[in-house]
């Protein structure tokens, strides 16, 4: 019980928050590994913003920008994570999700990316 609280709290304090009036910005720092053991891959990639809002309409969101990066095979994806602006916090789009990935070595663009983080892509 105390080794997971203790883990808690370490992942707690990588968060810097921003107010920005009407709502309250998170930001993780570090990287994440993912590793593909069967392929023999290692994904290293950042993490984009929390963003909490409190008016006009409660509400969480992941916002930024997202660069992954796999070394074994030159590949890089640009993920942008958004919300489409809204009038008075109704309507909108929230969730979206858009990029590309690329090949490093040829700068050629191979995929892009568009839908929402939360459903289809």
């Amino acid at each position: 019980m105390f080794t997971r609280l203790a883990k808690l709290c370490k992942f707690i304090r990588v968060f810097q928050t921003k107010n920005a009036g009407t709502s309250i910005e998170a930001q993780v720092h570090g990287k994440r590994q993912l590793k593909l053991q069967n392929h023999g891959e290692t994904y290293e990639m950042n993490s984009p913003h929390l963003s909490i809002r409190i008016l006009p309409v409660p509400g969480i969101d992941w916002v930024g920008n997202v660069n992954i990066r796999c070394p074994e095979t030159g590949l890089v994806a640009e993920i942008s994570y958004r919300s489409s602006h809204s009038f008075l916090g109704f309507g909108g789009s929230r969730k979206l999700i858009k990029g590309k990935i690329l090949d490093s070595s040829l700068l050629k663009v191979l995929f892009e990316v568009d839908g929402h983080w939360d459903k289809y892509v």
